[in-house]
């Protein structure tokens, strides 16, 4: 069966000005290729015309020219040639589709990283860490708790005290199908102005997962490294790829992993064994983050 090859698509002086982040995914991705690879897969006829047009010839043929370089780009298969700084791109529709589909999943990863709840230096004391876990609050939740026994100078056994206050009322929240007396009382706990405010917070405690409709980890989907781009008290967001991110339960990665405010390069051995964490280069609060 005879192959069906690529046809010439467009060079990067006359690319497409709307498609110009094709292009810059194209020659960021792309990887060497021998000669013999490209003509496989290129148009002849019009590869014969453009070597004719650049001023190759019997004297001087363009396999001669050691300055003209041949590429792919793997995830799509597409692949051009360059010549004077000039990349000569042949692909059909159906790899163009592709292509565009694959910059849009990766502008879409970026623009959840924007979104969601970046990585933070927070030292809380362990029992209200504990806490969050069970009852999973958010974070603006847990620092106004935080501040506020700091605020009433209590000591340990009254800290464990008013949390569990807080528990319990969160508890009653919920088995009473969101009774707003239950909410009276956590925010007369809390010296909130009204329970209004104290919503505000229960609102914004859903999951990451729910939230930004993102998978849950697994071992089969969250191997090798990846990358933390945002956490809660209680969910890690993970980067797989360039393309797609997970969540995960926070009590299974590493407390380190969420005390950076640079981006974390994480391996798991399995997703309910031990992570080991290794900072991409972490700036000086960073570093600070971890001696506390």
């Amino acid at each position: 069966m005879k192959t069906i090859k690529k046809p010439f698509f467009s060079d990067c002086v006359g690319w497409p000005r709307e498609k110009v982040d094709l292009l810059h995914e194209l020659v960021d991705e792309a990887q060497d290729i021998a000669r013999s690879t490209f003509l496989a897969y290129a148009d002849s006829e019009t590869m014969r015309d453009m070597e004719v047009s650049l001023g190759y010839g019997k004297g001087f043929p363009m396999s001669k020219d050691w300055h003209v370089s041949y590429h792919v780009h793997r995830p799509t298969g597409i692949k051009y040639f360059k010549h004077s700084a000039i990349e000569y791109v042949f692909a059909d529709k159906e790899q163009m589709v592709s292509l565009e589909r694959l910059v849009e999943q990766k502008q879409a990863l970026l623009d959840l990283e924007d979104q969601l709840p970046h990585v933070e230096a927070v030292c809380l004391p362990a029992d209200l860490v504990r806490l969050a876990f069970v009852n999973q609050w958010s974070d603006d939740f847990i620092r106004l708790i935080d501040e506020r026994t700091k605020h009433l100078n209590l000591a340990d056994n009254e800290r464990d005290e008013f949390f569990g206050a807080i528990a319990q009322d969160l508890q009653l929240y919920a088995l009473r199908g969101e009774d707003p007396a239950s909410l009276v009382s956590i925010a007369n706990l809390l010296n909130l102005p009204s329970v209004d405010n104290l919503q505000e917070f229960l609102d914004e405690n859903r999951s990451l997962c729910e939230r930004f409709d993102l998978p849950v980890a697994t071992p089969g989907n969250a191997r090798g490294s990846l990358r933390v781009i945002g956490s809660s008290m209680t969910e890690v967001v993970l980067a797989v790829n360039d393309t797609s991110a997970v969540v995960v339960d926070r009590a299974k990665v590493s407390p380190f992993a969420t005390r950076y405010d640079e981006k974390v390069s994480i391996s798991f051995s399995s997703l309910g064994g031990v992570a080991s964490v290794k900072p991409l280069v972490p700036t000086p609060q960073s570093k600070a983050s971890m001696s506390m």
